[in-house]
């Protein structure tokens, strides 16, 4: 071969050569101005996000051990300026979590908690990317589409301080970029339960009973009590927890008042008799002194000579919120002698809202009860489930189921899981008349005071 004809073939080679590698440039800085335009578009976009959010609205249960579970809603708008990709939708990614102070990076996994009320949404599974093209991670969960700049509604499931986060997406070639985030804390946005610090009398004069108030305690019976209470506040002047006070009858019309309060850090009993020659005797203790505030106790008491002995003797214990027994007393009250009686009122706490009162229950035995089992199972339950939650149904059960055994049961709730709470709360009571369960209510005279927790 000539070496014209070598030297011919070498220049072509070398104008293919050229050609192919200016073609490889080309498309290689096409798709490199096309990979930047998409970035700068996408981090203007992001520059560009306002979210707004509206008040939280909730509603709330109460598991045992006081487990608080928050359904909670409040409505969205993302506005995106100059957003028109898709048609201007964007997708929203809800999900629950607990606090992270590396929350741009953090990535959810597991169920999402979270849902938005829109007609149309879409799995996410796969990459996400910020809009600076690098990768953020790998998601599998429920999108939801939404229209730029046009509100909707954001429902979540929370415990404790868990937040609520929406990722906002746009979906371009098949590849998922989150525009931006934001969070909400529900515990900071007034979400919680409403508790009674105060409310009015119980008296057995206005209870729509069909009998005369019962004979609730008498020599050969048992009567408890117990009450979960919470020392909100711990104030130097008296504060009171509840007051209960018996109607001797047979003894004259003698009045005995149980009277329990704190003051500072110490929990007091003050026994008031009221005896029929107009004389008044007084007697006080201490029950425990190291109250701590913000804890939540279990105060109980039992007394009847089916329990402990005659003349309104009590055995009173106190109770921290983990079931542990802190402190034992027995009481002897001052010029009270054996008879029968019924409680003919009881009023909690005091305006001063100083301690919080959640919840209390009084049951008392029949006299030819033959087991004390069911008595202080009605008082275990109240301790085992926590101060919160609510024990209607379980106290219904156990004294439907105790017909040889318990007497009555009366029962005060003063949790309120919604807004406003009511302004005055019925006790319940369930009792045994003629073998028949029966089931009424002791209305309020006044009103309560309540605290949001």
């Amino acid at each position: 071969m000539g070496t014209a004809t070598v030297n011919m073939m070498l220049i072509v080679a070398t104008i293919l050569i050229s050609i192919v590698t200016l073609s490889l440039y080309s498309i290689y800085v096409s798709y490199t101005d096309s990979n930047l335009s998409y970035i700068n578009t996408l981090e203007s976009f992001s520059k560009s996000i306002q979210i707004s959010v509206s008040a939280l609205t909730f509603y709330s249960s109460i598991s045992k051990k006081s487990i608080i579970y928050y359904n909670v809603s409040f409505l969205t708008s993302v506005s995106v300026k100059g957003y028109d990709i898709n048609q201007g939708q964007l997708i929203i990614y809800p999900f629950v979590t607990n606090p992270n102070p590396n929350l741009y990076l953090y990535v959810p996994n597991g169920v999402q908690n979270a849902i938005i009320h829109v007609s149309n949404s879409l799995p996410i599974s796969g990459n996400v990317y910020l809009p600076d093209g690098g990768l953020l991670g790998t998601v599998k969960g429920q999108g939801y589409v939404v229209t730029n700049n046009q509100p909707f509604l954001v429902s979540a499931n929370v415990t404790g301080d868990e937040i609520i986060v929406l990722w906002v997406l746009v979906n371009i070639n098949n590849h998922y970029y989150r525009l931006g985030y934001t969070y909400v804390t529900p515990l900071d946005s007034g979400i919680g339960v409403f508790v009674a610090s105060n409310s009015g009398k119980y008296t057995a004069s206005n209870q729509p009973l069909n009998l005369n108030p019962p004979l609730i305690f008498s020599s050969n019976k048992g009567l408890v009590f117990g009450l979960w209470f919470n020392p909100y506040e711990i104030s130097n002047s008296k504060s009171m927890l509840f007051n209960i006070t018996f109607n001797v009858v047979s003894s004259g019309g003698e009045y005995v008042s149980f009277a329990f309060y704190t003051q500072n850090t110490t929990l007091f009993v003050n026994q008031t008799i009221y005896l029929s020659k107009g004389l008044v005797l007084h007697e006080v203790a201490p029950i425990y002194n190291k109250l701590t505030q913000g804890d939540w106790y279990f105060l109980n008491f039992s007394t009847g000579s089916q329990l402990i002995s005659s003349n309104l003797n009590m055995l009173i214990t106190l109770y921290q919120s983990n079931d542990s027994l802190i402190t034992e007393h027995l009481f002897t009250p001052v010029g009270v002698s054996s008879g029968n009686g019924y409680a003919s009122i009881i009023q909690f706490g005091n305006s001063s809202s100083t301690n919080l009162i959640s919840q209390a229950v009084l049951s008392t035995e029949q006299s030819n009860s033959l087991s004390n089992t069911c008595i202080y199972n009605v008082t275990d339950q109240l301790l085992e489930n926590g101060p919160l939650f609510n024990n209607t149904y379980n106290l219904n059960w156990t004294i439907s189921h105790a017909q040889n055994q318990l007497y009555s049961i009366a029962y005060w709730y003063f949790v309120a899981n919604y807004y406003p709470p009511p302004s005055q709360v019925q006790a319940i009571v369930w009792y045994y008349e003629s073998n028949n369960l029966e089931q009424a209510y002791i209305n309020e005279i006044g009103y309560n005071t309540w605290i949001l927790i």
